[in-house]
């Protein structure tokens, strides 16, 4: 676990698809996103605004979204 917000909880996980020890992915779960409309655009605007920063610049602070 690295860490807990208003919107859910962060962890830290190793990717074992790519075979190397040091393939970290980040994994949020959020609890009821759809249960308050507010909430459910906040999340979406996240994750729109996660897509094109991955889209733009590929740069390797912004993580692409895996699912």
């Amino acid at each position: 676990m690295l860490g807990r917000g208003s919107y859910g909880e962060v962890a830290q996980a190793i990717d074992l698809y790519q075979g190397r020890p040091d393939a970290y992915v980040a994994i949020k779960r959020i609890v009821n996103p759809f249960e308050q409309e507010v909430d459910a655009v906040r999340l979406f605007r996240e994750i729109h605004i996660l897509r094109r920063l991955w889209t733009l610049g590929r740069n390797e602070c912004i993580v692409p979204l895996l699912d």
